[in-house]
């Protein structure tokens, strides 16, 4: 008979499992919360907020713009970052399109899409039976890198912004 001793986690390591117990659930929320009855067809959140007309997709970009902070709080390689903005930026340009974009949401998915992207990165930095032969060290600093990130974020939200500036403008 072994004997199996389970050590404490840390409180990184307790953060690390909360932030991506979070990841997860945000994506599952927003993607595929729902099924159509009788279908295989999942939808969540993000394609029901979508529908509000004129600023619906602008508030589901900000709710899926969380899941990439927590990825850049977990020391996510810009690559990786970068992939999963443009994700949801695509998402959110074709999200505007009246019904199109709509329909385009349930299909998506860009953030299963960005989870997905993560898995890897989740999977390397989580720890095993020994936490002591974990390195989750990166190589980019976490200053630079946050900054990158909330440059990115910032330059979504401004565009989004002049969006739906010309669009009341324009009346479109």
């Amino acid at each position: 008979m072994k004997l199996k001793i389970v050590m404490p986690q840390t409180n990184e390591t307790q953060s690390l499992t909360r932030t991506t117990q979070r990841i997860q659930r945000y994506s599952e929320l927003l993607d595929n919360k729902f099924v159509i009855p009788g279908t295989k067809i999942r939808f969540g959140w993000d394609a029901i907020i979508g529908l509000i007309p004129g600023i619906g997709d602008a508030i589901s970009l900000c709710i899926s713009l969380l899941i990439i902070v927590d990825a850049v709080k977990l020391k996510t390689p810009r690559t990786i970052i970068l992939r999963m903005l443009i994700n949801l930026v695509f998402e959110f340009l074709v999200g505007i399109i009246p019904i199109f974009g709509d329909v385009f949401d349930v299909y998506w998915k860009a953030n299963i899409r960005n989870l997905d992207l993560l898995q890897p990165h989740l999977a390397a930095i989580t720890p095993k039976e020994d936490p002591t032969t974990v390195d989750i060290a990166q190589k980019n600093s976490v200053k630079g890198h946050f900054t990158a990130v909330s440059g990115l974020i910032l330059f979504a939200f401004l565009l989004i912004i002049a969006l739906l500036a010309y669009k009341i403008n324009t009346g479109v």
